[in-house]
């Protein structure tokens, strides 16, 4: 293998205020990649089914990949731990600058335990290592943070940081980077885990450049991928007012806690307030995402809110909107899951369910944008009313009680998104299987179900013998295609690569290869690396089964079995049963009826 690529795990224990680089064998390497793979295997070794999230003994873990810092979307960093939202497998993915910044380190995951007695942050630079006080900067937001932290290491730091969410243990609480540009490794709580160890941020700079092991077999893979992206990019540039006016004209937009189909006026006055502003581009992006446009004050604009905090709570002041986002991003709060609890709330606000005397005053009939305002502030501090809602939606309807569980969006305490199973049905197998629960990122059939090969756009599943659109209505092999999708996302993941590499622009799965056999020297085959992405799927699994999950916690919300109202019949689709396509899935795996991995699939797949 590479002498120049070696995976180095970089182990702190905060209470012995100790650390430690560690190596990793080669054999790891071959068959959990790297990213959310290593991840879930120190996960399982490392924690046991009586691990609280919030204890010192859970693992908070930044992990790279083999191409972290080498290719084109290659600025992401899986973060991985017990989720405090699921109590099982959390996982979440930061973009930006940080991931880069730390592959010139020359490490390639960080393994944090225990819990500083005072805060702290942490700071690498190249072999330097320092366990930091950070009580100064307890308290500050993710931006006041971030400005601080350069100006007390280097000015050219990455710096990943949590805000007043993660201090206060919301566990909708995540990790943000680059200040007021705001990448933020949003779902699954992990910013609550952080904060649980009284560690402030993580900060990186890097002086050591990454080489490849077989230099012409890279530049070969990155000649090909560049004519993807030349071609591509010489199309028109799509806005996000185009993107909600598609969704809304199918239907996909997520109104009114994903209850109606279409809102023209939102769509509307989407495109009558937005301003087109300049695209931001995480590092080593040559393309920049649609959801990256930045205002004349630098800040992130406000379409990761549109959907989840907008539509779907019948929202429709811009301006709040945007006032929202910010503070969502300055708290460090994931905007998907408190959309979804917010519309929950409003919802069973509608119903009599709770009244003004359970939240504290506050109206929340649909579309009050100052409820919005004043929840997203009690939620990052924790207090009032949102203290309920920061639990995230399950929590809070188990707290509140009286049949509005039915009304909260998610799966194994994961908030789902607008992607609507009802309408991309690859999707109602993916949110009820998927490990960190309703994420549309974990198994994105729709990426599939909305391919488009002959011009590059949507997810290219050649390599799993798949050489056409996939329709996006209808049952019919979506167990195996989504099977197909979970595992080629773990790979991305394990790599670890942003997926709008194949999202957008079509990169295959042995493209992949090719850069990771060129930069490593691993010299796996196709077979070998499609089945590293089966065997961390399983382990995954395998964590929440030890966990108490099981069974009985894949299905998705009822309202997802239900017609979506301003749609025809012909426009959806619904399964005949859910559980006979559940079961079809499980046997596809090679799990048994409940959904628990036989021990011949487990010795196939050399898992414990």
């Amino acid at each position: 293998m590479n002498k120049e690529y070696r995976a180095r795990i970089l182990r702190v224990d905060l209470e012995q205020e100790s650390a430690e680089v560690v190596p990793l064998e080669d054999s790891l390497l071959r068959k959990y990649i790297g990213g959310v793979g290593l991840g879930a295997r120190i996960l399982w070794e490392e924690t046991s089914a009586a691990t609280d999230p919030f204890s010192p003994e859970n693992r908070l873990m930044f992990m790279g990949g083999p191409l972290t810092g080498m290719v084109p979307w290659s600025s992401r960093a899986a973060v991985c731990a017990l989720s405090p939202l699921n109590n099982a497998w959390g996982e979440a993915t930061l973009g930006g600058t940080w991931a880069a910044e730390f592959r010139k380190t020359g490490l390639t995951g960080i393994v944090i335990t225990g819990r500083a007695r005072e805060p702290v942050y942490l700071y690498i630079h190249d072999d330097d290592v320092q366990i930091k006080p950070a009580s100064h900067l307890w308290g500050q937001d993710t931006f006041a943070a971030h400005d601080l932290l350069r100006e007390e290491t280097d000015p050219k730091a990455s710096v990943a940081a949590i805000g007043r969410a993660g201090e206060r243990l919301v566990r909708m609480a995540g990790i943000v980077c680059d200040g007021p540009h705001s990448r933020i490794a949003a779902r699954c709580g992990l910013g609550a885990v952080m904060g649980s160890k009284n560690l402030k941020a993580v900060v990186v700079k890097g002086t050591r450049k990454p080489s490849a092991f077989d230099q012409a077999a890279f530049q070969a893979v990155n000649k090909e991928i560049r004519q993807l992206i030349e071609r591509l990019n010489s199309e028109p540039r799509s806005i996000p007012p185009d993107a909600i006016e598609r969704q809304n004209k199918m239907g996909n937009l997520g109104i009114k806690n994903q209850s109606q189909a279409h809102w023209d006026d939102f769509a509307r006055k989407c495109r009558e307030s937005f301003e087109v502003g300049k695209h931001y581009y995480c590092a080593l992006c040559p393309t920049s995402c649609m959801e990256s446009h930045v205002n004349e004050r630098t800040r992130l604009q406000v379409l990761e809110m549109l959907m989840p905090v907008g539509s779907n709570c019948l929202i429709d002041n811009f301006a709040a909107l945007q006032e929202a986002y910010e503070l969502c991003n300055r708290y460090g709060i994931d905007t998907i899951s408190f959309g979804y609890t917010l519309s929950f709330a409003m919802e069973i606000y509608e119903k009599g369910i709770i009244t003004k005397q359970d939240t504290g005053g506050i109206d929340l009939t649909w579309g009050n944008h100052e409820a919005m305002l004043e929840l997203v502030r009690e939620v990052g501090e924790n207090e009032g009313f949102g203290k309920v809602l920061g639990q995230g939606s399950k929590r809070a309807a188990e707290q509140i009680g009286g049949n509005s569980l039915p009304y909260a969006l998610q799966v194994k305490g994961l908030e789902t998104t607008h992607w609507d199973p009802r309408l991309y049905n690859g999707l109602m197998l993916g949110y009820a299987t998927g490990n960190k629960g309703g994420s549309h990122l974990e198994s994105p059939g729709h990426s599939v179900e909305r391919a488009r090969p002959a011009d590059g756009y949507g997810l290219d599943l050649a390599d799993y013998g798949y050489d056409r659109p996939v329709p996006r209505l209808g049952f019919d092999g979506k167990a195996a295609i989504v099977k197909k999708v979970q595992e080629m996302i773990c790979l991305v993941n394990s790599l670890v690569i942003c997926q709008f590499s194949y999202q957008i622009y079509g990169v295959r799965t042995a493209q992949y290869l090719g850069w990771l056999n060129s930069i490593t020297g691993l010299d796996l085959n196709l077979a070998e690396f499609q089945r590293a992405g089966e065997r961390i799927f399983n382990l995954k699994r395998l964590i929440n089964l030890r966990r108490g999950l099981s069974g009985h916690d894949d299905t998705v919300p009822p309202r997802f079995l239900t017609k979506l109202s301003g749609l025809s019949d012909e426009e959806q689709s619904l399964p005949a049963s859910f559980t006979e396509l559940l079961q079809e899935y499980y046997a596809l795996r090679g799990w048994d009826k409940d959904g628990i991995p036989t021990r011949e699939k487990l010795r196939e797949l050399q898992l414990p």
